[in-house]
């Protein structure tokens, strides 16, 4: 699946390029907090390519470790989302951004002490994604957001996921990546 995305999404880039190609790569410091806030540790990666001067797609990936005291067993998260990017002012990968797009979190529960593997499962969602990219010296890229994921899966099996304590995850994050 990984190896599919990843052609679809050089494929895509190559043939809708514009004369200046655009990419971002990035360090997405949103799981990072998602983690702290969840008594554990987390990261990940963002990809993004310009397919025209308002529309781009974007690949996220992150890993989420937490321990849950509440639930007593260790939670990993492996999260994958595919967005469609709108900048309503046709600046390309600059400025707005407006986002809509699927993921899936595959989760992994263990005991706390052997690290026997209990359950493991995924959790379907749609992901809503609002941002404003500010580029520095041509290369840099700064990037705040704030990003809802909307689980479409049982609510009781979602509590020993990445939505402890909704039914849906409200992260604010951040990425740092470079433009090329």
């Amino acid at each position: 699946m990984k190896r599919f995305l990843c052609i679809l999404f050089l494929l895509v880039g190559t043939v809708y390029s514009t004369e200046k190609p655009k990419s971002v790569i990035a360090i997405d410091l949103g799981w990072s907090t998602e983690g702290l806030s969840n008594e554990g540790y987390g990261f990940g990666l963002s990809l993004e390519q310009e397919l025209f001067s308002f529309m781009s797609i974007k690949l996220r990936h992150g890993v989420v470790e937490t321990y849950k005291n509440r639930v007593g067993n260790r939670v990993d998260s492996f999260i994958y989302v595919f967005l469609l990017a709108y900048n309503p002012f046709n600046k390309g990968l600059e400025g707005p951004s407006l986002a809509l797009g699927y993921g899936y979190d595959n989760v992994l529960v263990s005991d706390h002490d052997s690290g026997e593997t209990k359950y493991n499962f995924l959790i379907n969602f749609i992901d809503t994604y609002v941002s404003y990219k500010f580029i520095l010296a041509e290369r840099f890229l700064l990037e705040p957001y704030v990003e809802f994921l909307w689980p479409m899966a049982d609510v009781n099996r979602l509590k020993t996921g990445i939505a402890m304590d909704t039914t849906y995850v409200n992260i604010i994050g951040l990425n740092l990546g470079f433009v090329f």
